[in-house]
């Protein structure tokens, strides 16, 4: 939320372009809240908060505008391969899984001017999550005093897995020290059990 006000009450972009749930009518945070952590990080570059917009930024929202800026080969000078590679282990529960996370991203100017840039990046996560903790259900005693009593209890451990993928690409030409143009397209895909 930003300002204190609900996830739905604003907006989230990416490079500029809206992005917009895909949950509608399930989401306990509004149908109008992008759930930003379906995003891989690795994806990203910067992001810029606007907590008002100025005349020249839309004023579809309250709260305020999050703009989520993809990489780029222009942010660094030269050719940039980086790699991340591990496991990931929730160590709550000794019966939990390890599972993989891996990133790797490449970006690079050609030309002679270098004013044509390349940015490729992919991403991939895996985690396990547990939840265990008591449900209870709390009722009047059957004899009338008022009292409240325990009628059930169960136990929750679940085990809950998240898996991210994201793949993105970008393709950009300076035409000026000012201006560039480009072009670029990012695959995200989330699943929760």
């Amino acid at each position: 939320g930003v300002r204190g006000l609900p996830q739905a009450l604003s907006t989230v972009t990416m490079d500029g372009g809206i992005l917009a749930a895909a949950n509608g009518g399930s989401s306990p945070v509004g149908d109008r809240a992008f759930p930003i952590d379906n995003l891989p990080a690795d994806l990203i570059s910067s992001l810029r908060l606007t907590k008002a917009p100025t005349p020249d930024l839309p004023a579809d929202s309250l709260g305020g505008n999050v703009d989520l800026t993809t990489k780029s080969a222009f942010e660094v000078s030269g050719r940039l391969l980086s790699y991340r590679a591990g496991l990931n282990w929730n160590s709550y529960r000794s019966d939990a899984e390890w599972t993989p996370t891996a990133a790797l991203t490449y970006l690079d100017t050609f030309g002679s001017d270098k004013s044509l840039g390349l940015a490729l990046t992919g991403s991939y996560s895996k985690t396990a999550n547990t939840r265990d903790r008591l449900q209870n259900s709390l009722a009047a005693a059957p004899d009338g005093s008022g009292t409240i009593v325990n009628t059930r209890l169960r136990l929750l451990d679940d085990v809950f897995t998240r898996e991210r993928i994201g793949f993105g690409g970008k393709v950009d030409y300076r035409l000026t020290r000012a201006l560039t143009v480009g072009v670029d397209a990012t695959f995200t895909k989330f699943n929760f059990n």
